[in-house]
């Protein structure tokens, strides 16, 4: 009540708290839920700080520490640097209170008391204590206000390499340089350091919001960038300057935003006066703020926020977006009510991405919310979301599925939706999720035969293939009895990626068992890259593992890697292969690359071949090549080919790319004289 915000605001932030807290413990080794969390924090929470920790206390010593001192701007950064020390020391001794508290030996006797003897014992740290802060003291004395400038303590702080002290003096040079001339600091850093405005403008915002905004509304050229990232924390500090802030926001694509969100926390707590302003506001700005209204609105009272929206104007420009916002917002306090509403919106996101549809915005917000409940509407509402909108559920199902993978699988599949909850499933163990392949596979492997198991089985499977193909050839060897030989295939080509993932193949090729080893090679010559792959003459060696049937096409394929970097040391090892066949794929492989490089460069070594095969496949090769961009010179060379069969081709080629372009050129070309009645047949299809 005394923030003048709902009930469910509240609540919504207490959350966020909660998971930043958990999150800070997490980077610390302690992993505890958020349940344990807040119930210790209830159960310690009356508490009282010993007497050495007081407000008063703490800025007794550093008031007393500033009188020692002949620094001019000590009072400053010490009131801002020791009190960061301080609490990161406090915080250092509270943390055996957490491990104990969240430890699982069973000889743990309780929590520590908060007033330890380690706390009384606290002292805050001055230059005499503190090398950080003695060289603090040294880069004022020599360089600060007295004797230069805060701009020139912030050139030497630029200069220092190591970059834990170089943080630590930018941030209190900030804080300092903000303190004394806010106007100077943020002149300074929009000429000198761009990437800084925001830093200032942050502990200005702190320091003096109305202050702060005014600067930004008086000039917002150059630091529109600043202002969007700050304007959540402006809606909390001084939420008047939200509207006109928001005019200088150029959104940027359709994941982002600021202006939406912003008046969203405005509407919650005054949604009237949040869409008179919203109201006054230019497009496209203006959208983005009615949806951001239609959002903060429903979170509060849903229908109320349904029935404005849906008495738009049909006319209104973004009421689609509108819509869409008031679902996501509603979904956040009634899961329920806001899916049962979600044809009221068009189906597609501004620009139609990945789960940005109406349906996946608006269940994410909801599972989100209330997991359970979101479930509860899917088993009553089967089959009524899409495939894209059921991606919105994989966060929070990835979730669980760490905490819990058994218990969340057993779920999916008892599920009257199980189908739809696939989807966010699959999604998880291609990403995230995949991190409990193990218990995953585990808890398949006790499964009864079904189509999701065999599903999921596929699924896990096939992204073990690209990340770990160690682990999915293991699986398949291990239980080949789970794949058809199709699934297997299909998990051996998922294991090259597109061919990102050459290298990693090629890690286990000499390992792989027995019965995927040759299909992997066999697959590997068809994504050999130089970057990607070893040395050429390690591939060449293995051609002849390879069943005699398929080593015409490796060696091509070596031969159109060899030909990018040296096309004729390419031609001259095809040259070299006993078998004919290899040999004129290999040389057709090589020339295929060439002309793909340079067809000049190509066609002038094809005219130095004496009459014969090879001079007729590559000749051929390069019709191919060039026949799109250079018909005249493709039929020119294509009637210099001597083998009948081949030249058939090659003026097939030719002759089809121009009849596409130019009919009446065809057909001068068929009163061609050097054309024979066997060329004119295959040409018309007439004898």
């Amino acid at each position: 009540a005394s923030l003048g915000v709902s009930e469910d605001a509240a609540r919504k932030r207490v959350d966020r708290s909660v998971v930043k807290l958990r999150r800070w413990f997490h980077q610390r080794g302690v992993t505890c839920s958020a349940i344990a969390l807040t119930t210790a924090m209830s159960t310690h929470s009356v508490q009282a700080l010993p007497s050495t920790l007081t407000l008063a206390s703490i800025q007794t010593a550093v008031a007393q520490a500033t009188l020692t001192t002949n620094t001019a701007s000590l009072i400053t950064i010490m009131t801002s640097t020791k009190g960061l020390f301080s609490v990161a020391l406090v915080l250092g001794a509270m943390l055996p209170i957490s491990l104990s508290y969240f430890s699982t030996d069973s000889t743990d006797t309780g929590p520590v008391n908060i007033t330890s003897s380690k706390l009384e014992s606290l002292t805050i740290p001055d230059s005499q204590s503190s090398g950080l802060i003695a060289e603090w003291e040294a880069l004022m004395e020599n360089h600060g206000p007295a004797v230069g400038s805060l701009g020139e303590v912030y050139e030497v702080i630029k200069r220092i390499e190591d970059p834990f002290r170089r943080r630590a003096f930018r941030g209190a040079l900030i804080t300092e340089w903000i303190a004394r001339d806010p106007q100077e600091a943020l002149a300074y850093f929009r000429a000198e350091d761009p990437g800084r405005v925001t830093h200032c403008l942050r502990e200005w915002l702190e320091a003096d919001p109305r202050g702060a905004t005014e600067a930004m509304r008086a000039d917002p050229s150059g630091i529109e960038k600043s202002i969007r990232s700050l304007l959540i924390e402006i809606v909390a500090v001084q939420p008047e300057a939200v509207p006109s802030l928001s005019q200088h926001i150029e959104k940027r694509g359709s994941w982002t935003h600021h202006v939406r969100d912003a008046f969203a926390v405005l509407a919650e707590s005054d949604h009237a006066m949040s869409l008179s302003k919203a109201e006054a506001m230019e497009e496209p700005q203006r959208t983005e703020a009615l949806a951001g209204v239609a959002m903060g609105w429903a979170k509060v009272n849903g229908p109320e926020a349904l029935q404005w929206a849906e008495a738009l104007d049909d006319t209104t420009e973004g009421k689609g977006s509108i819509l869409r916002s008031l679902l996501v917002g509603w979904a956040e306090t009634d899961p329920a009510a806001a899916l049962d509403h979600i044809r009221i919106a068009p189906p597609g996101g501004a620009e139609l991405e990945f789960a940005n549809d109406t349906g996946g915005q608006v269940i994410r917000a909801a599972a989100k919310a209330n997991f359970d409940a979101t479930l509860a509407w899917m088993g009553e509402n089967p089959g009524k979301l899409g495939h894209e909108a059921l991606g919105g559920l994989s966060a929070e199902l990835g979730q669980r599925l760490r905490e819990n993978t058994g218990s969340t699988l057993d779920m999916i599949r008892d599920h009257p939706a199980s189908a739809d909850l696939l989807p966010a499933l699959h999604s998880q163990l291609l990403n995230e999720g995949y991190a409990n392949k193990d218990a995953v596979w585990s808890w398949l492997h006790q499964q009864e035969d079904s189509e999701m198991v065999r599903d999921t089985r596929m699924r896990l499977t096939r992204s073990a293939a690209w990340k770990e193909p160690e682990v999915a050839l293991k699986w398949l060897d291990q239980s080949p009895e789970l794949f058809t030989a199709e699934e297997r295939d299909q998990v051996l080509s998922a294991m090259f990626n597109g061919g990102s993932n050459l290298a990693a193949v090629e890690a286990v090729l000499d390992t792989a068992p027995d019965g995927m080893r040759e299909r992997l090679l066999e697959q590997s010559f068809n994504y050999l890259n130089e970057e990607r792959s070893a040395p050429l003459d390690r591939w060449i060696e293995r051609i002849d593992a390879l069943p005699a049937e398929k080593r015409a096409g490796a060696s091509a394929a070596v031969a159109r890697q060899w030909a990018s970097v040296d096309p004729q040391q390419a031609i001259a090892w095809a040259n070299t292969l006993t078998d004919s066949t290899q040999s004129m794929e290999a040389l057709s492989g090589a020339v295929k690359t060439w002309v793909g490089l340079d067809s000049y460069e190509a066609s002038e070594w094809i005219a130095t071949l004496p009459e014969g095969s090879q001079r007729d496949h590559s000749t051929l090769t390069l019709v191919n090549g060039i026949a799109r961009s250079e018909p005249d010179s493709a039929w020119e060379w294509a009637k210099t080919i001597s083998q009948p069969d081949l030249r058939a081709k090659a003026l097939g080629v030719a002759f089809a790319r121009v009849s596409e372009r130019d009919p009446q050129m065809a057909n001068a070309w068929l009163q061609d004289a050097s054309l024979t009645e066997s060329d004119l047949q295959n040409l018309t299809g007439e004898k």
